[in-house]
C-alpha cells in the first residue's frame, strides 16, 4: 500500500508537470509569432512567461504538498503516505492542501520559473557572447545554470517559509509573512537562508540539465514525427528534458529537505538561541549537506536520496 500510494503521488507530479510545460510553452509560442522591436526583444515574453508560472505554481501546489511529506519523512520513522495525508488533513482540513503556504510558493515559483524560461538567453548573451540559437547544449545549459544564482538569493527565505507552513502539524503558521518574520527572529539572520546550499545545487543541477538536454530531445522526437516541429513536440521535448534534469536534482532536494526540518525543530524549541554569523558559515554549510546526504544514505540507500523524485 505504501508502494501504490507513492507511485500515485508520483503519476500526479508528472501530470503537473505536463501542465506546466504545456502552459509555459503555449505562452512563449504565442509571443514568438510576433516580431519585436529588438531593443526590448526580451520583454515581449515577460507578461505571458510570468502568468503561466502563476497558474503552473497553483496547480502543482497540492502535489507540491504531498512530496514534501515525503521528503520530510526519509530521516523520520517511515510512515504511509496515506497516513502522513491524514495527518495533515486533521491539522488544517481540506484547504489545507490548496492554501498552505500557497503564499510563499506563488512568489517563490513564479520567480524561479521566469528566470527559468526568460533570463536564461540573457545570460547566455552575457557568458558567452552570442545568443542562445548559436550556442551549444553546453553553453545553454551552464547559462541556465548561472541563473539561477539570483534566483536562489530571492525564493531561498519562500522556500523555507513554504516548507515551515506545509509541515506545521499545529497550525501555528497562518500566513507567509508571520512565517518569514520568526524564521528571521528566532533563526537570526541565516534563518530566512537555512539550507542554501543543498537548494543551490537542486536548482543548478536541474536547469543546467534541462537547458543542455532540450536540445537534444526536441530532435529526437521531432524525428519521430517526421521531421516537424510542433506545439506538441516542444511540450514532450520539455518534459523529457525535465525528467532529466530530475535525475541529477533529486538528492539535493532530498537533503535540503532534512536540513530544514531539523532547523526549523530546533527553532522551535523554548532554549533555542538566535544563530549568529560567523567566518565559518559557507564552510559549515558544505559540511552539513555532506553530513545529511550520508546519514540518509546510510539509513535509506539511495532510494532514500531519491524519495519523492517523480
Amino acid at each position: 500500500m505504501m508502494k501504490g500510494a507513492r507511485s500515485f503521488s508520483h503519476c500526479g507530479i508528472a501530470v503537473c508537470l505536463v501542465l506546466s510545460l504545456c502552459v509555459v510553452e503555449c505562452s512563449i509560442s504565442a509571443t514568438q509569432n510576433a516580431v519585436p522591436k529588438p531593443a526590448y526583444a526580451s520583454l515581449r515574453t515577460l507578461p505571458p512567461v510570468t502568468s503561466a508560472a502563476l497558474v503552473t505554481a497553483g496547480a502543482m501546489y497540492p502535489v507540491d504538498i504531498v512530496r514534501a511529506m515525503i521528503m520530510a519523512d526519509v530521516g523520520a520513522k517511515s510512515q504511509a503516505l496515506p497516513q502522513m495525508v491524514h495527518n495533515f488533513y486533521q491539522a488544517h482540513g481540506i484547504g489545507g492542501f490548496v492554501n498552505k503556504g500557497i503564499g510563499a510558493e506563488l512568489l517563490k515559483c513564479t520567480f524561479s520559473r521566469v528566470v527559468k524560461f526568460w533570463l536564461q538567453p540573457t545570460a547566455h548573451v552575457l557568458a558567452f557572447g552570442k545568443s542562445q540559437k548559436e550556442g551549444t547544449p553546453l553553453t545553454k545549459g551552464v547559462a541556465g545554470a548561472l541563473t539561477t544564482i539570483p534566483e536562489m538569493l530571492v525564493i531561498s527565505p519562500f522556500e523555507n517559509a513554504k516548507l515551515v507552513q506545509q509541515l506545521d502539524k499545529t497550525g501555528r503558521f497562518v500566513n507567509t509573512g508571520e512565517t518569514l518574520k520568526f524564521l528571521a527572529t528566532r533563526g537570526g539572520p541565516t534563518g530566512l537562508y537555512t539550507g542554501w546550499l543543498p537548494m543551490q545545487l537542486r536548482n543548478a543541477l536541474w536547469t543546467g540539465g534541462f537547458f543542455l538536454s532540450l536540445d537534444t530531445f526536441k530532435e529526437k522526437i521531432e524525428a519521430l514525427n517526421g521531421g516537424k516541429a510542433t506545439a506538441t513536440t516542444d511540450v514532450a521535448a520539455g518534459f523529457c528534458a525535465g525528467v532529466f534534469g530530475t535525475l541529477f536534482n533529486c538528492w539535493p532536494d532530498v537533503v535540503r529537505t532534512q536540513i530544514q526540518r531539523k532547523h526549523l525543530a530546533a527553532m522551535l524549541a523554548p532554549t533555542s538561541q538566535k544563530a549568529l554569523l560567523h567566518p565559518h558559515l559557507v564552510r559549515t554549510a558544505f559540511r552539513n549537506c555532506a553530513t545529511t546526504s550520508a546519514e540518509i544514505f546510510a539509513a535509506k540507500g539511495i532510494a532514500g536520496l531519491y524519495a519523492g523524485m517523480m
